[in-house]
């Protein structure tokens, strides 16, 4: 999804070592616009209430990010009598959640979502649980999803507001059993880069390739190929052989595309068309025998090229050749026998050396 970055210093630099497990659902009792809210958080940087949040939504459905998934944002105060019971009051909140303010008019919250602002709400709050592994269930000891209440029932017992909880959870339910776009156990995104198990990171459509496929957690990265050159390539869709890289992990490969045109930033631009394929011992070796023959096929061709340039020369010496003798003979006499002979005798060796180099790549 588009999120547009407004970002402040509003927050607790790497949430001190923690961790993210809960997401807060908030109001702004007030404006309707998400960059109006999120340039009021910037403007309270260095002021006696520095306040923000990591991300607002509009009521026209935008999304504006203002802190760092990695960080903790100054949104959620302080625990207030009546919080709910299973909150670690040792740790700070803002170091173990992750917070989105939703935009409503209403100074008591008491606006509905709406439908844009609905569905922007539904897939962040999807795409945080898969980044972190915060359960999508209601909140309690272990993590899950909650409102600003939960912690301050006291200032903050209409924050958000109304907020369709179920149709919230409905939609994350439906969402993992579809297995979309899910972070491999083990494994992190922080909503631009996918880390494996082993530290390796994946960005842009290889990143997006994996969130979407069901990736194997064990299916770690192990190297690349880069495909550059004449007689290695990536098959596009439309049937050419594009330049592109291959990622190679434990158990499959992706074949990352460039685009073909080389006037777009040397042909070496993203087309973000991924292929996956299944990989072991046999497809390697088979991949290696398919670029070893295009090698040889460039070779060949490169050889043919010279040749047919070398038949051409000779084809241009036989040709001038018998315009000589041709000339000579009209002359009456202009050559000798002998050397009318001697033209003869280079016209026949020039026709062999051309029809030897013809039967040569016929073979």
């Amino acid at each position: 999804m588009h999120i547009l970055q407004i970002p402040n210093t509003n927050a607790f630099a790497n949430r001190n070592g923690y961790k993210p497990r809960y997401i807060i659902i908030h109001g702004t009792a007030g404006g309707s616009n998400a960059e109006a809210i999120a340039q009021y958080f910037k403007s309270t940087e260095g002021s006696s209430n520095p306040v923000s949040a990591h991300y607002v939504i509009g009521q026209d459905g935008e999304v504006v990010q203002c802190n760092s998934e990695n960080d903790g944002a100054y949104a959620n105060g302080v625990f207030s009598a009546g919080h709910d019971p299973w909150w670690n009051t040792s740790i700070n909140p803002n170091n173990v959640t992750i917070s989105i303010e939703h935009c409503k008019p209403a100074e008591d919250n008491s606006n509905v979502l709406t439908d844009a602002q609905k569905a922007s709400s539904f897939q962040l709050i999807t795409e945080i649980c898969q980044r972190w592994n915060i359960p999508t269930r209601w909140a309690d000891g272990d993590g899950g999803i909650t409102g600003h209440f939960s912690i301050d029932p006291v200032n903050r017992s209409r924050c958000p507001g109304p907020y369709p909880w179920d149709e919230l959870f409905a939609a994350l339910t439906s969402t993992q059993k579809g297995n979309s776009s899910m972070v491999p156990n083990g494994w992190h995104d922080d909503g631009t880069t996918l880390t494996d198990k082993n530290g390796a990171t994946f960005t842009g459509a290889v990143r997006t390739t994996i969130l979407a496929s069901n990736w194997d957690s064990n299916n770690t990265y192990i190297g690349a190929r880069r495909l550059d050159q004449p007689g290695h390539g990536v098959l596009l869709e439309d049937g050419r052989w594009g330049s592109g890289d291959i990622l190679f992990f434990a158990s499959s490969a992706i074949a990352v595309a460039w685009h073909p045109d080389p006037a777009l930033t040397g042909g070496q631009s993203l087309t973000n068309d991924t292929i996956i394929v299944p990989i072991g011992n046999e497809l390697l070796w088979a991949h290696d025998i398919i670029t070893a023959n295009n090698r040889q096929i460039i070779d060949l061709q490169t050889q043919l090229n010279q040749a047919n340039t070398h038949a051409t020369d000779l084809q241009n010496q036989i040709t001038a050749l018998q315009q000589q003798l041709s000339q000579a003979q009209q002359t009456n006499g202009g050559l000798t026998q002998q050397q009318q002979q001697d033209l003869k005798s280079k016209i026949a060796t020039l026709v062999s050396d051309a029809q030897a180099l013809q039967a040569e790549f016929i073979k």
